[in-house]
């Protein structure tokens, strides 16, 4: 590979991340019809996951991590059944598009969580996927209002994906002028 398509390859995929969380989330709509939290909370053993309560930081409703081979989904135990369910689809999200495959500790801890960073954004918007694609619309408000974070977060999730388009004619783009041109060169 040459030194240019070293710095333009990882741009790429980067662009392209929405393209593989769309792609994640919408089979996995497609393979779980999720209506309520009860099913939501039956599908977790047969995903291979565990549900751990757990007393969180106040600020903290859930957390995903692997330890072991085993993925763990710690939770706090005193959360309405909205906050209950968006965090458990949250998390779920993290399994499905940044722990799969992988075995070992996440990066984050139970003492020192990440929050807020782009792995966040990805499962919050897997969440909403799952919210949207799987409950009547007249339910969704009541997520939005269980959660004070909501809307801050459906902000994050509107941001990711209004410049998703952009992201992928940019990622054509650089891989039509680096890389194809730089192939074609080679050879």
């Amino acid at each position: 590979m040459t030194g240019c398509a070293t710095v333009i390859v990882p741009v790429v995929a980067w662009l392209r991340r929405p393209v593989d969380l769309l792609a994640k989330a919408k089979a996995f709509v497609q393979a779980n019809r999720i209506t309520s939290l009860q099913e939501l909370e039956e599908l977790v053993p047969r995903l291979n996951l565990t549900l751990v309560p757990a007393n969180l930081s106040p600020d903290i409703y859930g957390l995903t991590t692997q330890y072991h081979g085993e993925t763990l989904i710690f939770m706090n135990p005193n959360l309405n059944q909205f906050q209950r369910e968006l965090t458990l689809a949250h998390e779920i999200g993290h399994t499905q598009l940044h722990l799969q495959g992988e075995h070992r500790v996440a990066k984050s801890s139970i003492s020192n969580p990440s929050i807020g960073g782009l792995q966040d954004v990805e499962a919050d918007c897997f969440l909403f996927v799952c919210l949207v694609f799987c409950l009547p619309i007249e339910e969704l408000p009541k997520y939005v209002w269980a959660n004070p974070n909501m809307i801050s977060r459906s902000l994050g999730i509107l941001r990711y994906v209004m410049f998703y388009r952009l992201r992928i004619v940019t990622a054509d783009v650089l891989e039509r002028v680096f890389l194809q041109t730089n192939a074609k060169g080679v050879a």
